[in-house]
């Protein structure tokens, strides 16, 4: 079938990311070498231990935020991963706020008011086409069950297609 053809999350970023850092390798070396030999950076020890642990470090959180984003689309979709992806960016930005007292326009606020809101109608739209995933109907006086169709986030992108099981 067509899930055969599918590879894992860890496969795909284990082919992804050799190839993604080859692409990217050359053209840092070429831009920053020469910038980074003469940083300080680079000739306090102290200093360069801290940053080389701080850029390890965030290496090891996108790692974790790849995998967890194929993760995530492997067990949703598309839209679902948009949907978290819009929470992390507010969440980001509040925890900004709290810890580095970042200023927030009127403008971003309102934005991520209005972010706020639509995860919540989606969410509330999600929890709510699950419930009527199922629905018992009588039908010529005997009970049928009506599935919807599973694809629920195609639903939600306009299409309404429902299946009927007997």
């Amino acid at each position: 079938g067509e899930g055969e053809d599918r590879l894992d999350p860890i496969s795909l970023l284990y082919i992804v990311a050799p190839a993604s850092a080859a692409c990217i390798t050359p053209i840092a070396l070429i831009g920053e070498a020469p910038r980074i030999s003469a940083s300080e950076f680079v000739r306090d020890k102290a200093l360069m231990r801290e940053t080389i642990a701080a850029v390890v470090g965030g290496g090891i959180l996108a790692i974790n935020l790849n995998f967890s984003e194929f993760l995530l689309l492997g067990k949703t979709s598309a839209l679902t991963l948009n949907v978290a992806g819009i929470l992390k960016v507010v969440a980001v930005s509040v925890l900004s706020v709290l810890l580095f007292h970042s200023k927030v326009s009127p403008l971003n606020a309102a934005g991520y008011f209005v972010c706020v809101v639509g995860v919540f109608i989606y969410n509330g739209r999600k929890s709510f086409r699950k419930e009527q995933r199922q629905q018992v109907a009588m039908v010529d006086g005997e009970a049928q069950v009506f599935l919807t169709s599973v694809q629920d986030d195609a639903d939600d992108c306009g299409g309404e297609a429902a299946a009927s099981g007997r």
